[in-house]
């Protein structure tokens, strides 16, 4: 049977990539043979044209630059026919440079780019595509977590900072920055440390970075609006944290988006905060199976019918959030376990590997180079959180260290024996159990957390693995393991990126969440009337109201009850005092079900207040307030009415303590 005869490789290739070249003036070629060691090479659009004409002649042999020519390759030499170009990549200006450190990492790791036969970029690239091939990414695929105030933020910031050598100890450079409201007291004057352990305060660390995006947001947005001048204003922004955030933290970001001209005072409905597992869930539901990583079983998709349930295991950087939703009726999702998680991230493994390098280094060495080569440092650290993601072989990973590190050692010469953790010609070769348990504390948090929903709820459909953290292998393999028997489970191909996506939908709809789990028992102080046999006699006090029992805790809302997202609970009360013009409204918190005083065993402090003010007095104790609370949506809101004045005023709930 005759077959058509395709066009040699070569000829295919350079084809392929002169179609873009006509379209533009500016197109430049890069090859880069990283085999033999060289840098790019650079071509003009002339002599690519020239490259053609010669190509697509086959009378003659075609002429091919002597630089990209490979001698004794092919048949000849005995070895297997490869193709003359193996691929092409083509990249426009605006995806490079944000894709440089993407491209970089793939470059390193993956033959198809480390080999590549052709890289075509537009000339506004150059710079970024000449940072990839003098050394190697130094963030993960994510957009970094990195903040050089105030001069730069991003890749640009991580750049920067590696480039200052011994400057980088004068320098403010926040990284993975976010995680150091996880677990803190939230307070006005909270400060946060850089990674030279130097202090600044963390509200005006987050504006600082949240007015860098919404200024690149305008600035991108207006460049293609050219009859319109768009303003902060126009939008409605939504900002993602993670679910096991408190309260108080939320209200942080979004303070910290009041002061980065995000949004104002008067007008909050502008900014909507998002809970990353749910804008994960949210948007794993629009992909189809060709969206999902196949390598444990065959392509599948989340089904929309109602009563499928799933365990959403964001994986992030800094945070594991851990909840699980069920598809309702119409298609909106009810939350069934309140979230839960902690701090083991993508980021936590990457402090078991510095812990680890200190200890290996023995007598200070990773200390000393940390303080002396900051830069040099980071760009180690930031190395191993990008090849963590593609361990998973027996092959051990190898790490190329700095220079200067290598001085240091031989300087010192001292090293602890360590299984799987070897020092070899100036490079750190890990073993894979070393790697692997790296993750341990990861790997067991998600483990039983997943094996304990399931227990508790006995029909689970899927186990949706979000976040970039979920990029790593390794953590997909045990997952996989461990619960393939019991749900399907699944990971996007782009699994860093559902979160963003998601939230974009949940901020135009947020019913698209039904109803969630209350995290607390939420309740403010009040008093009844004593009652001697109910009440303790240390709590009686007299007011004009007579004899009352004080710090009573009047429950609003119930630990895992659930709130419908546009629920509101509404509660009346009176003044203690006949000439009382203010009411002030105290808010505690408990994991108890029911407390009955403000000062039992398990009540937090108060967490949170709010003052309403009653200036007309005529009506002494015969006045009445109520008080409408909005439990159901991701942030704690409250609403005062003045039944005398009818007056309705927004009362902000303080849970930032000064």
């Amino acid at each position: 049977m005759a077959s058509k005869r395709r066009k040699p490789p070569k000829d295919d290739a350079i084809e392929h990539a002169l179609k873009g070249t006509d379209k533009t003036n500016v197109l430049e070629v890069k090859y880069v043979n990283f085999l033999k060691g060289r840098g790019p090479l650079v071509y003009s659009r002339e002599q690519l044209l020239g490259l053609k004409d010669s190509a697509l002649m086959h009378v003659e042999r075609p002429v091919i630059p002597a630089e990209i020519h490979r001698k004794g390759r092919g048949c000849r030499r005995g070895r297997k026919r490869r193709r003359w170009l193996p691929s092409v990549i083509l990249a426009n200006v605006r995806s490079i440079s944000n894709k440089t450190e993407e491209l970089a990492a793939l470059t390193r790791h993956q033959r198809a780019y480390r080999e590549c036969g052709l890289m075509c970029f537009n000339s506004r690239a150059q710079t970024a595509c000449e940072r990839i091939h003098s050394t190697v990414t130094q963030t993960q695929m994510g957009h970094p977590r990195a903040l050089l105030l105030i001069t730069a933020f991003g890749y640009e910031a991580k750049a920067a900072y590696l480039d200052m050598g011994e400057e980088a100890n004068r320098s403010y450079f926040f990284r993975d920055f976010k995680m150091q409201l996880y677990g803190q007291k939230i307070t006005k004057d909270l400060t946060i440390k850089d990674v030279n352990q130097k202090p600044m305060n963390a509200l005006k660390v987050f504006s600082a970075a949240l007015k860098f995006i919404k200024e690149d947001a305008l600035t991108t947005i207006n460049d293609h609006c050219s009859d319109l001048e768009l303003v902060a204003s126009d939008f409605r922004w939504v900002l993602t944290v993670p679910a096991i955030w408190d309260v108080p933290a939320r209200q942080f970001m979004r303070e910290a988006a009041e002061q980065a001209g995000i949004v104002s005072t008067s007008s909050p409905e502008k900014l909507v905060i998002a809970l990353e597992p749910e804008g994960a869930s949210v948007w794993c539901r629009k992909l189809p199976s060709e969206g999902f990583i196949s390598e444990f079983s065959k392509k599948s998709n989340i089904s929309q019918a109602p009563g499928t349930r799933y365990i959403v295991v964001d994986c992030g950087g800094g945070t594991i959030d851990i909840t699980v939703h069920e598809v309702l009726q119409g298609g909106a999702l009810k939350e069934l376990h309140r979230a839960s998680g902690n701090d083991k991230g993508g980021q936590h493994v990457d402090r078991q590997f510095k812990e680890c390098l200190r200890e290996f280094f023995s007598g200070g060495q990773w200390d000393t180079y940390e303080k002396d080569h900051p830069s040099e440092a980071q760009k180690l650290l930031s190395d191993f959180g990008i090849a963590k993601q593609f361990a998973s072989k027996p092959k051990p990973l190898k790490l190329t260290a700095d220079n200067k590190l290598g001085l240091i050692i031989q300087s010192n010469n001292s090293f602890k024996q360590m299984e799987g953790l070897e020092w070899v010609d100036g490079r750190i070769v890990i073993s894979r159990d070393k790697m692997v348990s790296f993750f341990q504390d990861s790997l067991e948090h998600i483990e039983q957390s997943v094996g304990g929903i399931f227990a508790k709820h006995e029909k689970i459909d899927y186990i949706l693995l979000v976040g970039g953290f979920a990029q790593c292998k390794i953590l997909r393999e045990m997952i996989s393991n461990k619960f393939s028997d019991k749900a399907k489970v699944l990971c996007p191909t782009h699994p860093q990126e559902v979160v963003m996506k998601g939230a974009l939908v949940f901020g135009r709809d947020q019913s698209v969440i039904s109803s969630r789990k209350s995290a607390y028992t939420y309740g403010v102080d009040t008093s009844l009337p004593f009652d001697p046999i109910q009440h303790k006699p240390e709590k009686k006090i007299t007011n004009d109201c007579g004899v009352v029992c004080k710090d009573i805790f009047e429950k609003l809302v119930e630990i895992d009850e659930d709130v419908e997202w546009d629920q509101t609970r509404e509660f009346n009360f009176s003044p203690s005092n006949k000439d009382q013009t203010s009411c002030l409204f105290h808010f505690y918190r408990t994991k108890s079900p029911s407390p009955t005083y403000i000062d039992d065993c398990g009540v937090e402090d108060t967490v949170a207040s709010c003052e309403v003010p009653m200036p007309n007095t005529s009506k002494g104790l015969d006045r009445e307030i109520k008080l409408k609370i909005f439990f159901g949506a991701t942030e704690i809101k409250a609403e005062v009415t003045d039944v005398e004045s009818k007056s309705t005023v927004s009362a902000k709930i303080d849970f930032i303590t000064q």
